[in-house]
């Protein structure tokens, strides 16, 4: 049997295997045992906003109530009488609010700039202690603000700000602020009736890494007090296919959160790994020594986006944790500098296998180039090349096989018509060997798929294209302002399908022009760098079909 007739139901298997393995066996957090919630397991409990804005503190007391009812029911628990939540309990209500000490709404704004070898800068401000705006340097030099500056008047939801149960400071002061080896440590306190915070941020300036500690002391250990540290999705809000959250925890797997409003009551226990991210960058919680963080959850801010909340511990004393944090690219060499956990957010999917290395190829080009459209152009000529072996013949000859089929299938029925036994093995026979035969455009189609799907992929998350230009193109990871890429791109495949088999139907011909208009129009939805793949792809295609009908000719 030849190699070829192997590879096309080999490949068909693996592929359907990798399909199964991924929608139908992938496990899930709720598969754990309820009863004793395990690190990184995913929770439905109640939260103040399911419990409806419209009730009166009473009513909404007793319907949180029934709710813990209701859990400890389905845990099989005895619901007795008392209905309380034990103080460190995972299923307490969802606490999403934030209510700050009145005195402390206006006072002089003191700031910070930290500057890093990757061109990061990070400006701190003594408002709530926190990280006021973070700018990017991205690969084309540009700058991308993934931490946006507030409005002076907006007081809540910002990055890193610590959220006490009651009232939560807002002035904060700086206490520190030194610079120890290739590090910055920076220091702010604050105080309340409730509590004093100490926040310390050591930034290192040769890595996106940041480490918080948090130090806690209750006034009075009748009265104890618990902490929220927020953490703010990346800006700016990407299109909704690539916002998402993400958790991974001691004994459950790294998984992958869509960012929607429908989970209010949803959090997930002690991860170890908890963050947000955007089409190009990351925000995320990669280290928490001490396990701060009892339950993390996510809420979102006046203008749509994400909010991540660490809730930790109800403590009636004085306590600290030390925290790592990653706020950065979504570059592979960069996310495994801090954490190897953190390259999943890549989003290759079950396509990394093929996504990975084309990537890899693509970087290795525009290390030559130092151009990524011309890398791009490589690396399409490079796939042509190795799809070459198993590319189709000539249509015209195709047709021929396919007329041939139509003939031998007629006379089979005309021959076997009254043994339907012998007709059906005589049909079997001419359809197996009709399949071998027309097994290269398959195999060429089956091998295509999944390299454009990964190249999508590639293209459409690389922070790498992020605002690089080619030709008349500003941005490979934006659409084709011009639609040039797509318009051409479409033009040669329309003449190939339409005008690249001369013995085609009028019927033949039309339906190759319907399908050029149809992909026409959804290449125009794709980046520019996706397009110029499909283009180059295209031209290849044609002038590969002209050159074999001039050579033909010529013989």
């Amino acid at each position: 049997m030849k190699f070829r007739e192997l590879l096309l139901p080999f490949a068909l298997a693996m592929i359907t295997a990798a399909v199964v393995q991924h929608f139908f066996f992938k496990p899930s957090p709720n598969n754990l045992s309820q009863k004793a919630p395990q690190s990184g397991q995913q929770l439905s409990v109640p939260s103040h906003e399911s419990a409806g804005g419209s009730m009166n503190p009473s009513e909404r007391e007793s319907y949180l109530r029934e709710q813990l009812k209701s859990i400890k029911k389905e845990l099989g628990e005895d619901v007795g009488n008392d209905v309380n939540y034990p103080v460190n309990s995972v299923y307490r209500p969802l606490n999403k609010e934030i209510d700050f000490v009145d005195d402390q709404k206006s006072f002089d704004e003191q700031t910070i700039e930290v500057r890093k070898h990757s061109g990061q800068t990070l400006v701190f401000t003594n408002r709530g202690g926190t990280i006021k705006q973070l700018l990017l340097r991205t690969p084309s030099g540009d700058q991308l603000s993934t931490v946006v500056a507030p409005v002076a008047q907006q007081r809540e939801w910002r990055m890193f700000e610590v959220a006490l149960d009651k009232a939560t400071p807002y002035r904060y002061n700086m206490v520190g602020n030194k610079e120890v080896g290739d590090t910055q440590v920076i220091s702010y306190t604050a105080k309340t009736n409730q509590a004093e915070i100490k926040k310390t941020y050591t930034v290192y300036k040769d890595s996106d890494k940041v480490d918080v500690k948090l130090e806690l002391v209750a006034s009075d250990s009748s009265n104890p007090v618990q902490a929220r540290l927020l953490l703010n999705e990346p800006q700016p809000i990407a299109n909704s296919r690539y916002r998402a959250s993400f958790v991974q925890g001691l004994t459950t797997g790294f998984e992958r959160k869509a960012i929607t409003g429908k989970s209010s009551g949803t959090c997930w226990v002690e991860p170890t790994l908890f963050g947000l991210s955007g089409r190009y960058t990351v925000h995320a919680m990669t280290k928490d020594a001490q396990h701060f963080v009892k339950r993390a959850y996510h809420t979102f801010d006046n203008d749509g986006a994400m909010i991540a909340i660490l809730e930790g511990p109800v403590v009636d004393k004085a306590a600290e944790w030390n925290m790592s944090f990653y706020l950065g690219p979504k570059e592979a060499s960069r996310l495994t500098a801090v954490d190897p956990r953190l390259t999943s957010t890549l989003n290759y999917g079950w396509l990394g296998p093929v996504a990975r290395p084309l990537f890899f190829v693509l970087k290795f080009f525009n290390g030559y180039t130092n151009n990524f459209g011309l890398a791009i152009i490589l690396l399409t000529l490079l796939i042509r090349l190795l799809l070459a072996p198993f590319m189709p013949g000539d249509p015209g000859q195709a047709a021929k096989k396919q007329d041939e089929f139509k003939r031998r299938m007629t006379a089979v029925k005309r021959h076997f018509k009254d043994d339907p036994e012998r007709l059906a093995i005589e049909q079997a026979q001419i359809a197996k060997e009709q399949f071998k035969s027309m097994g290269g455009g398959c195999l060429t189609m089956l091998f295509q798929a999944p390299v454009f799907i990964g190249l999508y992929t590639v293209l459409s998350n690389a922070i790498e294209l992020y605002h690089v230009p080619f030709l008349w193109v500003s941005d490979l990871s934006a659409r084709d302002p011009y639609y040039i890429l797509p318009i051409i791109a479409g033009l040669c495949m329309g003449v190939q399908l339409a005008f690249g088999n001369k013995k085609a139907t009028p019927a033949g011909r039309m339906t190759g022009i319907v399908m050029t208009v149809g992909l026409t129009a959804l290449f125009t939805t794709l980046p520019a760098g996706v397009q110029l793949y499909m283009m180059v792809n295209s031209l290849f295609m044609l002038a590969q079909s002209k050159l074999r009908n001039m050579f033909r000719s010529s013989r």
